[in-house]
């Protein structure tokens, strides 16, 4: 295709942008190309006609015409009258002119209407699916448009102003959910540092009307150059968005019980058990919800340091909506988020590969998982590996990353531009708030694609340069000040292998704690090779996932393509970081878990790849071949396993029992791909296809059989924890906290640590948490000072004894010997205003009313006193 630009005018190519046959020749920019032109009429390709041929096969292969763009093709139909004539824009001359009847008006909107409908079906799903959850309508009516018109729609706007828009509705959307997350941030910030977060809804308002008052604004309303995507990838898309919406909705929502509620129409008691990562991300959206910066929920004056984005992001929800934090974190943010990560994965596959089916095959593949709700599986915390409902964070973080990676692919390997570099840098930032393993991926990426353009351009890559530079920078701020929960991590070879528990303890004997040690892990240092090998061969055979993207190097085509090496790259880093860094809570896994996406779309590229240009039927027999030895392995590995698994080398032989499944499965299918080659050598080019899909039915194989289980089991379809668990009445006495104390009052509490139990398990967020108030000094298991401390003595960081010993002291003294001297230093040192007296779980503190204490609220589990000014002071 050739560009109307004169070529002394052409744009030079920068050393990050690769000369390869896929170089961006057709977005439009200051030299309009041809392809752009004759796509400006909006329609599909198929609609673009009207009882003739398409307009754009005035160019042939796509060279422009002899005559400068006068002629026509001939008509067949020679007695075709003068309305026949075809349909969209015609060249006369150097104009672009519409020459379109009314019936192709009439065909453009029910094309339009059409294309609406696959979107009604994740809508749906999304709908009923709450509904079931035990959500009211009109809540859910409520978040529907405070996410369509305060997030989405202000998003869209901005992104076609500050870049431009992809060319059609879908990924605007997608692209604009995330810009809005990005904007209502910033909203969030600035109303609340100034007390008036109360408005925020002014915010997401004001950019609306701007864009409707302003007259050069209002163009942003529409779409100038329409590049409608086919039918088929709205359906593909949207049936994969579905599927992973049912398995949120039927998984996480139903398994995990909202405070306050009754068991989500399951015909059970009110739920009494709350996982406390959820009670902990619930108390930051509460304190998130007053104060900018903020300060720690379970130590009130010490600031939060924690990737608390997330949070931010529901209380401003909570705070446009007017609906509950409780119900914003457990029901309502996860849903729409969900879809949105789907729909940026959808989008940075088809800009990657730039080739439509893939986006469909990469979200295709991220919904297999999710399938497993569709057949019974009952208890799910993670949907995938894409969706942990225990951690907000990272489905915050997965927004910030995959939107991230489209514009650094946009302005290092596409058409460079302010408005991209501007977005780019927006969401690098973003992620790195967000999570601590976004900007580590991110820079991986850049880097190693960076090195593929330097060495094969012979130059610097100066914007890779940039890029790193940027990223490093953003790493660093949210390093000092916002990443938290880092503490007590290092760098240790294959320390995740200590994750695999029972497994390796029986293997290696080695039962020392996570994150601690010499550097090198006690059986790498005596030099067992065969049972370090053997754990690690399981490990990776967990993660075969994560491991199929690398196949990307087999392919030439993709070796010569940036995008890949980007792609490549962060896969490098994911992996790097996962097998290196120890985290005393294994959260090293993390770095997993953001790669998802990029596994996803590196293994639907691949297959995009093998399937080209071949015919369905040599397509299907390798899919279906890949498929039934991927299911198979799930069956056999249960065959040959062993109940117990001993130790030593006992332990060593049954756990090498599933990699030689694995590697069994894989050394047959190769032997039937050599077989089925020597017999149709038209298959050459196709080989990807079956480890990629082997990979597919191992997940599809472990779905179908956690199913089975689930189906199987007689225990509750609920979360349980047999330390974790609240009465009734405790939580009647947090919510009376909430409804009657001030935002900013300070409570003391004795719920710091687990009940039941003779140690402390600091993970106690009763008041902080499903009260809302700052205390002085709840569960600290979660601060950077105990994760510091984590291995001391022995002891995991969540059985360290409280950083802050004098306020610990404190608050002892006023569960067991409270004095008018004590409530004054407590009062004026600390500002605590409230005493939480919680006698339920055997617990026995010895408080009383009297000159000192003013009892506010009691009932069966729980007192609540009021420490009064003139009191405090005698």
């Amino acid at each position: 295709m050739r560009s109307n630009c004169s070529q002394g005018s052409a744009p030079s190519a920068s050393a990050d942008q690769a000369d390869h046959p896929r170089a961006d020749l057709t977005r439009p920019g200051p030299c309009w190309t041809w392809v752009g032109m004759t796509s400006t009429s909006g329609l599909p390709r198929a609609a673009q006609i009207h009882g003739a041929r398409r307009i754009d096969s005035v160019l042939a292969e796509d060279q422009l015409p002899a005559d400068g763009g006068k002629r026509r093709r001939s008509v067949r139909n020679s007695g075709r009258r003068d309305n026949d004539s075809p349909a969209g824009p015609v060249f006369q001359g150097m104009q672009l002119v519409e020459n379109r009847p009314a019936s192709v008006d009439r065909l453009r909107r029910r094309y339009s209407a059409m294309r609406l409908l696959p979107w009604l079906l994740p809508a749906l799903v999304a709908v009923s699916g709450l509904r079931y959850a035990g959500v009211p309508a009109d809540a859910i009516a409520t978040y529907c448009g405070y996410f369509g018109a305060g997030v989405v729609l202000p998003g869209t706007l901005l992104l076609r102003l500050i870049w431009r828009s992809t060319g059609n509705w879908v990924e605007d959307v997608a692209l604009g959910a995330a810009t809005g997350t990005a904007c209502q941030f910033i909203g969030w910030a600035g109303f609340t540092a100034l007390g008036l977060q109360q408005w925020l809804a002014i915010w997401p308002a004001a950019v609306l009307v701007a864009f409707v008052a302003v007259p050069r604004l209002r163009r942003y309303w529409r779409i100038d150059r329409p590049a409608p995507l086919p039918l088929r990838w709205s359906w593909g898309v949207a049936i994969a968005v579905a599927v992973m919406l049912f398995g949120v909705v039927a998984g996480p929502l139903l398994y995990h019980l909202a405070p306050g509620t009754l068991e989500n129409n399951l015909q059970q008691p009110v739920g009494t058990e709350y996982h406390q990562d959820l009670l902990y991300h619930l108390s930051m959206v509460h304190e998130l919800m007053r104060s900018v910066p903020p300060q720690l929920p379970q130590v009130a004056g010490e600031a939060l340091d924690y990737h608390w984005f997330a949070n931010a992001d529901m209380a401003a929800a909570a705070h446009i909506t007017g609906l509950s934090a409780e119900l914003v974190l457990f029901r309502l943010w996860l849903v729409p988020l969900t879809a949105v990560t789907m729909l940026l994965t959808a989008v940075l596959a088809r800009q990657i590969s730039r080739e439509w089916p893939t986006a469909v095959i990469a979200v295709g593949i991220l919904a297999v998982p999710a399938a497993g709700a569709l057949i019974g599986h009952q208890r799910l915390s993670v949907v995938g590996t894409l969706i942990y409902y225990a951690s907000p964070s990272q489905t915050f973080a997965l927004i910030a990353l995959v939107a991230a990676a489209f514009f650094l692919v946009e302005v290092l390997y596409r058409t460079s531009s302010s408005g991209a570099w501007v977005l780019a840098v927006t969401f690098a930032v973003l992620g790195g708030g967000a999570k601590p393993t976004v900007l580590p991926l991110l820079l991986g990426a850049v880097g190693l694609a960076g090195l593929y353009v330097a060495v094969r351009k012979r130059g610097v890559p100066w914007r890779s340069v940039i890029a790193g530079g940027i990223l490093l920078s953003a790493g660093t701020v949210a390093m000092l000040t916002v990443t938290g929960s880092t503490g007590g991590s290092g760098f240790r070879p294959l320390a995740v292998l200590r994750a695999q528990g029972p497994s390796y303890w029986a293997a290696t004997g080695d039962r020392s704690l996570a994150a601690s040690g010499d550097f090198l892990l006690r059986p790498i240092a005596e030099g067992r090779v065969v049972a370090v090998v053997t754990l690690l061969a399981v490990l990776l055979v967990g993660q075969l996932g994560m491991l199929v993207g690398f196949g990307l190097l087999a392919s030439r085509r993709m070796r010569t393509d940036p995008a890949g090496w980007f792609l490549l790259g962060g896969l490098t880093a994911g992996w790097l970081a996962f097998l290196l860094v120890d985290h005393p809570s294994s959260s090293e896994y993390y770095f997993l878990r953001g790669l998802v996406p990029f596994a996803a779309v590196a293994a639907a590229w691949m297959i995009s790849i093998a399937i080209r240009g071949r015919s369905l039927r040599q397509g299907l027999m390798l899919a279906v071949l890949g498929v039934v030895f991927g299911v198979a392995v799930v069956p056999v590995q249960e065959l040959v396993e062993v109940s117990e698994l001993g130790t030593g080398w006992s332990a060593v032989l049954a756990l090498a029992r599933g990699p030689l499944v694995v590697l069994v499965a894989m050394l047959l299918a190769w032997h039937c791909w050599r077989r089925l080659l020597n017999a149709w050598p038209g298959l050459v080019g196709m080989g990807l296809l079956i480890p990629v899909m082997m990979t597919i039915g191992v997940s599809l194989g472990s779905t179908i059989d956690q199913a089975a289980a689930s189906r199987a089991s007689t225990a509750r379809p609920v979360y349980t924890s047999k330390n974790l668990s609240f009465s009734v009445g405790e939580q009647a006495a947090a919510r009376w906290l909430r409804e009657n104390t001030g935002p900013h009052d300070v409570v003391a509490t004795n719920t710091a640590c687990w009940p039941n139990r003779k140690d402390c398990v600091a993970l106690g967020y009763l008041v902080s948490g499903l009260g809302g108030r700052r205390t002085l000094l709840e569960g600290w298991a979660y601060t950077q000072q105990a994760m510091a401390e984590h291995g001391t003595g022995g002891n995991a960081y969540m059985f360290q004894p409280a950083p802050w010993q004098e306020r610990a002291q404190l608050n002892r003294l006023l569960f067991s010997a409270p004095t008018a001297e004590t409530l004054r230093q407590a009062r004026d040192e600390y500002g605590v205003r409230w005493l939480f007296v919680d006698r339920a779980h055997d617990r026995e503190p010895v408080v009383s009313t009297g000159t000192n204490l003013e009892l506010q609220f009691e009932n069966g589990a729980v007192s609540v006193f009021r420490i009064t000014d003139d009191q405090a002071r005698s």
